[in-house]
């Protein structure tokens, strides 16, 4: 049989109509394949849900096959009334259709079994959601045995199939193959949830209540409230600290921005790198720092933060003669560059939207240094004849050093502490970076990060000395850059 027509059969089956090819069967290979595709989507759904930010993990693709098995198995278990395999053929497609309908419902259902944390477990396994599917396999196969010749009890039959497969959808130890930083695990699978009560009942037992742990929760919410409302003021006060540009030359401005308050490492490497861009590149009274987890008062790493920065810095430079530096430091991923504060916002900061935000703000001149785990994807997005790209690794490769017992990521390190407090020239101090990156890399056995350098023709132009190659540096100055990827 064609394809179409099991796809024809499966959705009059899932309408409780009898199949045109009412006798038909499947081939063991064509069992298989339902199934691949059924994991597969599942695969697709869990990180549409969880996010960019989301953590695969191989043991929820095991438990999604072991799933899938198991309803399969099901399924020929409540079939073996029909030898002939026309049964088998009729509800297996029945389950396939209900579980895409599933798949598709759970995007947008606000009762996800893993990435909602509210309303909790109890409501989210006996919500309508799975109810419903139960009822619905009932009565599809119970119309199913119906049809079988000999079939004794095809209501029963019927309504136990449907109140088997809800057992399984209930009692399976179900896990995400995409899972989200601040999962809660109580919500994976009831298994999960027992532990939960199990080590919570020892404090049960002394009388100790949560009226602790809730007022903490409050505090949190108060606190985060009141550093997102008081983010405008500290804004204004970041951009009011500038001084005014000096002279008829050049100037340099410089933003250091750190992504997520996760680790340590990242608050402290944007503040240090814009001094360091203050003293070498003469940005002093020209920078300004967006922090995530900084005690200080500086502004939050935000997208709105950000675009209020360039603006706020657009408004006083000379647009068409100075030079913007922007350093950015975080976790990141194959989607972008992260941002987070918790328990108040996370977003990835995609490729695409700081290119736009940099154009909206009118910021010609640009040279940015993204110091994060495949941040070789930002270069073909930002590559342009008036922009220079600094990346920690490839778009395929992740950047090391990012843990609260170091003073700088391995990148920033290298760039910022180990070379430009040497070097004029931001090609030269990549070079020579790079370079250091790659013996740390070998000294500790991890896989190349290959940081990534795109340098227009028109940056080299305007700033000759920042475009100049260590190679070339005892050479006759270099007038003209050909914008180009390099890698290690």
């Amino acid at each position: 049989m064609m394809f179409i027509q099991h796809v024809a059969d499966a959705l009059r089956l899932a309408t409780l109509r009898r199949p045109v090819h009412a006798g038909a069967t499947l081939s063991a290979a064509q069992i298989v394949g339902i199934g691949a595709v059924l994991a597969f989507l599942d695969i697709v759904v869990e990180q549409r849900i969880g996010g960019p930010e989301s953590a695969f993990q191989i043991y929820g693709v095991n438990s999604t096959i072991a799933f899938l098995a198991a309803q399969f198995g099901l399924v020929a278990l409540f079939a073996r009334i029909d030898r002939s395999g026309a049964t088998l053929r009729n509800l297996l497609l029945a389950v396939a259709a209900l579980y895409l309908t599933l798949e598709a419902a759970s995007l947008w259902s606000p009762f996800d079994r893993v990435h909602t944390p509210e309303p909790g477990l109890a409501v989210t396994i006996y919500s309508w959601l799975p109810i419903v599917a139960a009822i619905w396999a009932a009565a599809v196969a119970w119309r199913l045995f119906g049809g079988v010749e000999g079939c004794r009890w095809p209501g029963p039959r019927g309504v136990s199939f449907g109140g088997a497969l809800f057992a399984l959808f209930l009692l399976f130890p179900h896990m995400p193959v995409w899972l989200p930083e601040n999962v809660d695990v109580a919500q994976v699978n009831v298994w999960e949830a027992v532990r939960a009560k199990h080590d919570a009942a020892p404090a049960q037992k002394t009388g100790r209540d949560d009226s602790g742990a809730r007022d903490e929760y409050f505090r949190a919410e108060a606190t985060s409230a009141a550093l997102e409302l008081d983010q405008p003021a500290r804004m204004d006060k970041a951009l009011a600290a500038l001084q005014p540009r000096r002279g008829k030359v050049a100037n340099v401005w410089a933003i250091g921005l750190s992504g997520t308050d996760s680790e340590t490492v990242f608050a402290g490497e944007a503040r240090k790198s814009l001094d360091i861009l203050a003293e070498r590149l003469g940005a002093k009274g020209h920078t300004l720092a967006l922090v995530n987890g900084d005690a200080q008062d500086a502004p939050m790493a935000s997208l709105v933060n950000l675009s209020a920065a360039l603006r706020g810095i657009a408004a006083r430079m000379d647009k068409e003669n100075d030079l913007l530096v922007l350093a950015m430091t975080s976790h990141g991923s194959t989607q972008g560059f992260h941002l987070s504060q918790r328990q108040m916002y996370r977003r990835t900061l995609d490729p695409a939207t700081l290119r736009r935000l940099l154009d909206e703000a009118g910021i010609r001149n640009r040279a940015v240094i993204v110091s994060a785990c495949h941040s070789g994807v930002f270069v073909p997005a930002l590559a342009e004849p008036r922009t220079a790209v600094f990346t920690a690794a490839s778009a395929e490769r992740a950047s090391f050093g990012c843990s609260n017992d170091r003073d700088w990521t391995y990148f920033g390190e290298a760039f910022f502490d180990r070379s430009l407090r040497s070097e004029s020239s931001l090609v030269a101090t990549f070079e020579k970076a790079r370079n250091l990156v790659g013996e740390w890399e070998a000294r500790d056995n991890f896989t190349p990060s290959q940081p990534q350098i795109a340098v227009g023709e028109d940056f080299a132009r305007r700033f000759p000395a920042l475009a100049r190659s260590g190679a070339t540096q005892q050479a006759a100055p270099q007038k003209r850059l050909k914008a180009a990827t390099a890698q290690r």
